[in-house]
């Protein structure tokens, strides 16, 4: 739970950090502890945009991993394999 209440504090931070007026940020914690999801039920049209985008980012970087993987592991094969051969 403190875990919790240190991850709700440094969001809340952040966003007044970033100029999210305090009303817009005390809704969207209500909404939280009522269990509504950003998405479903937005206090302010940024805030969870940034989870959003960070969510797509982190599955784009996956994504790219396996790219890189693949191409090692081709590059890989081919080195492997000897002149003349298909």
């Amino acid at each position: 739970m403190d875990q919790l209440e240190a991850a709700r504090a440094a969001a809340t931070a952040d966003a007044a950090a970033a100029g999210i007026a305090a009303e817009d940020v005390g809704r969207a914690v209500e909404y939280g502890r009522a269990g509504a999801h950003w998405a479903a039920r937005p206090a302010h049209r940024y805030l969870g945009r940034i989870a959003q985008l960070t969510d797509e980012m982190s599955a784009r970087l996956d994504e790219s991993a396996d790219y890189r993987q693949r191409v090692a592991e081709l590059e890989r094969r081919l080195a492997q394999s000897a002149p003349g051969e298909d």
